[in-house]
């Protein structure tokens, strides 16, 4: 028989929450009217501490707007010849009824509605929306300040997942389908960036150079559509022994030295990351007619308890020597698990391009 004056084991004590920062009206020390630029006109306004706050901006002209920090949501009405530079924004961003300005936007959800002439250098983490707009240009986000990357931590957006190209429009012109809407157009990253509308500041720690972004720069899926399948070179990753920070690091440092820019012959298109389980990884590569190398991705598969992180680079090229630099730039990388990298070109590149679009597509929905 047991002790009867022995007392049960006490109970593990569940991990705090973490505590959400208070809003308008439940925070006295918050002034709503800190978080908002209404009806101004020629005005810059520079904000580091958002307080996890939203921000409103309406009715204001030539004013420029930079909220270098975490923002809980963004609102933006009526504006005209505006600019206006985000960190990540942890929800969504509504854009309405602006015209003639320039949005530099890091965005878990991206929507605008009657806007005209207005361009983008966008991140978004789901397809971005637009809506009885017209004469839009959108391009990818490479913005960087002082805390970024922690930023984009605490927001819970992968800079890996970036759907800038991915657009749908939901009201495109007559004889148009959403596949071929000519309301917007995907910038040239080649040739335009933020740096060309976005005035420097003195006050803040911000750095010009896109090659410092905790964002790849990444030319949209425009670039693999109808051309070649030779010209894809497809990097799929998958391994728990991969340093998926280093690996930024190394894309970034590539895009800087011989990337974006520099080579017209190689660019990189797009890029995902995802967790996927066995059975969605033999879905996935069961379609690849290299044998070898799909056994390689499921090795890397099968050796993972429950599900699997994939880290997917797309480029587009058109020249062996880009090919071989593309290869040259993982060599230290693959030293640490050799199984965990598989460089693919041709149909198989192609084909598993388009197939993880369906899927990422699937598993997000």
């Amino acid at each position: 028989m047991g002790n009867c004056d022995s007392k049960p084991p006490p109970k593990k004590k569940a991990p705090p929450k973490e505590k959400k920062p208070l809003t308008f009206g439940k925070d006295p020390s918050l002034n709503m009217a800190d978080f908002m630029l209404s009806g101004k006109k020629g005005e810059t306004l520079v904000k580091e501490d958002m307080k996890g706050q939203q921000f409103l901006m309406e009715e204001s002209e030539d004013c420029s707007v930079y909220l270098l920090d975490l923002v809980a949501s963004l609102t933006v009405d009526y504006c005209t010849n505006c600019t206006l530079v985000t960190g990540p924004v942890e929800s969504s961003a509504f854009i309405r009824n602006c015209k003639d300005c320039v949005f530099v936007l890091a965005v878990g959800q991206f929507r605008t509605r009657e806007c005209t002439n207005c361009k983008f250098f966008l991140y978004s983490s789901t397809e971005p929306i637009i809506e009885t707009s017209r004469n839009l240009s959108i391009g990818c986000y490479t913005y960087h300040y002082f805390n970024m990357a922690s930023h984009f931590e605490k927001s819970k957006l992968s800079v890996w997942n970036n759907k800038w190209s991915e657009v749908y429009d939901f009201t495109p012109s007559a004889g148009c389908t959403n596949k071929n809407s000519n309301n917007w157009s995907p910038l040239d990253m080649m040739k335009e960036s933020h740096t060309q509308y976005v005035k420097e500041l003195d006050n803040a720690d911000v750095c010009v150079d896109s090659s410092t972004s905790a964002v790849p720069l990444t030319h949209g899926k425009s670039m693999s559509s109808s051309e070649a399948s030779d010209r894809t070179c497809f990097l799929a990753i998958m391994s728990d022994k991969i340093d998926f920070n280093k690996v930024l690091d190394a894309v970034l440092s590539w895009q800087a030295k011989n990337g974006e820019g520099k080579d017209p012959n190689c660019s990189l298109v797009r890029t995902r990351k995802l967790y996927l389980t066995k059975e969605q990884s033999r879905t996935l590569f069961s379609s690849l007619k290299d044998k070898k190398k799909a056994a390689s991705l499921m090795k890397q598969c099968n050796g993972q308890k429950n599900c699997s992180e994939l880290l997917s680079l797309e480029f587009s090229t058109s020249s062996a020597t880009s090919l071989l630099g593309i290869e040259s730039m993982f060599n230290e990388l693959s030293t640490q698990s050799p199984d965990s990298l598989c460089i693919m070109t041709g149909p198989d590149a192609e084909g598993l391009s388009k197939s993880l679009s369906a899927f990422s597509r699937k598993i997000n929905n």
